[in-house]
């Protein structure tokens, strides 16, 4: 994980990291992630989201508004 942070991260900044900054991403995105694993639409640990189709207009999963995710999924989305 650490190692896509950090290319991802060059990529959108000229200047290279410096090793607090990168730590400092990792500590958000685990924060996240653990917060996420909280939400009401999260069911047994697992995560979900709700997915847009267009504005106004949710994604349906299974009869549901939620969609199961993963973390992977979820920190790709993000990075």
């Amino acid at each position: 994980m650490r190692g896509n942070l950090v290319v991802r991260a060059r990529r959108a900044r000229p200047n290279p990291l410096k090793k607090r900054d990168i730590d400092r991403v990792e500590r958000d995105l685990k924060s996240l992630v653990a917060g996420a694993r909280h939400d009401k639409k999260s069911r047994a640990g697992q995560l979900r989201c709700v997915m847009i189709e267009e504005l106004g207009r949710v994604a349906s999963h299974e009869g549901n508004w939620s969609h199961p995710v993963t973390v992977e999924e979820l920190l790709q989305v993000l990075a």
